[in-house]
């Protein structure tokens, strides 16, 4: 007789579909897990980029994932948290994109689990309705903040809630495949600015003043070295790199604009910096893990949640933030500090659950 047991196939899905830094970093830390414990990692619609740089096949349909899956695993990310301004379009790509494979787990009998999501809020009842019958056919539920746990109990989950950090703060640990050492500037203090205005009302409302800022920054350059940074697209034909383009011809200014390649380039890259001025949790969660100063421009509640676990809400505004004269000038003045953040190695060691999770998952 056989015994020889079976490699696991697991289905795992994340934000496949662009090239974002964030998106990327963790379904590569998720990869790297599964195949340590001894599974096999398909990933249900991975783009071309996925497919090359995690050797998965691209465009595999969520349904045929789930059903050459015997685990669907969903890893991290914010897409159970509604963004300030809900659209038609949003709560479509919800349903569509990220409840599908829970939906279909679900039904068809198949273990599945959560691994530090963000979740809430849901307040649209029939997205929040659809939310709460993925979350409660899963076997594993572990959400990255307090915050999460508390949407999940308002909206009348029952189970078991396991509350783990974002699972790219395991960066830090230094067995991580991901691991960056930082690096000491002695010379001119890098700060980054990575603050990329969605065309809409936001960057017809915050450009200007974002200029405006910019602009009283740039008579400190001669003290620091100013670069601004890409998360998402390839190239310098992407959306952010020329928008990022712009400011510096808005500005006359010659700061370089280091551009997305992959996530170990971005982790290199931020590794050399002092202090980055970011709106993407990632980005934040990542230069934190660096040890390098993270500072928020929240576009969304989860920021400001991780901000408030990490202990430095003080340095988080929000985006329109930078049109209050006061609140713009006290963002200037934690910029032209050069404090130095100290790693909460609980924080770490509790990210690091989420793979103890995982493992508890395939192996039952």
């Amino acid at each position: 007789m056989n015994n020889k047991k079976q490699t696991p196939i697991v289905s795992l899905h994340g934000a496949s579909r662009n090239h974002n830094y964030g998106d990327v970093l963790l379904m590569a830390i998720y990869k790297n897990w599964i195949e340590e414990i001894g599974g096999e990692v398909v990933l249900d619609m991975a783009n071309d980029y996925y497919g090359r740089y995690l050797n998965v096949q691209s465009h595999l349909p969520i349904s045929k994932a789930v059903n050459k899956a015997n685990f669907i695993v969903y890893g991290g990310g914010g897409y159970f948290g509604e963004p300030r301004n809900p659209s038609l379009r949003w709560r479509v790509k919800f349903v569509l994109h990220h409840m599908m494979p829970g939906i279909l787990s679900r039904l068809k009998g198949k273990p599945y689990g959560f691994f530090g999501i963000g979740f809430g809020p849901l307040d649209n009842l029939f997205i929040r309705k659809i939310g709460m019958f993925v979350i409660n056919g899963a076997r594993i539920v572990s959400v990255r903040d307090e915050e999460s746990k508390q949407y999940l109990i308002k909206y009348g989950y029952k189970g078991k809630i396991h509350v783990n950090p974002d699972s790219a703060l395991s960066l830090a640990d230094i067995n991580s495949k991901y691991y960056v050492s930082k690096q000491i500037n002695k010379a001119q203090k890098r700060v980054v600015f990575h603050i990329p205005l969605d065309p809409g009302k936001d960057f017809e409302m915050i450009r200007p003043a974002l200029v405006d800022f910019l602009t009283r920054i740039k008579q400190i350059q001669g003290n620091f070295d100013f670069h601004f940074l890409v998360d998402h697209g390839l190239g310098k034909h992407c959306y952010q790199y020329l928008f990022f383009d712009q400011l510096r011809k808005d500005l006359d200014v010659n700061w370089s604009i280091k551009e997305y390649i992959s996530p170990e380039d971005t982790l290199q890259f931020l590794s050399t910096c002092d202090s980055v001025i970011t709106t993407k949790l990632h980005v934040a969660i990542t230069s934190y893990a660096l040890g390098v100063r993270p500072i928020g421009i929240s576009k969304h509640p989860k920021t400001q949640r991780f901000f408030k676990q990490i202990g430095l809400s003080n340095l988080q505004f929000d985006l329109y933030d930078l049109l209050d004269s006061k609140k713009s000038l006290e963002l200037q003045s934690i910029i032209e500090r050069t404090d130095k953040i100290s790693i909460n190695s609980l924080l770490i060691e509790n990210a690091l659950n989420n793979k103890k999770l995982l493992k508890e998952l395939l192996q039952s």
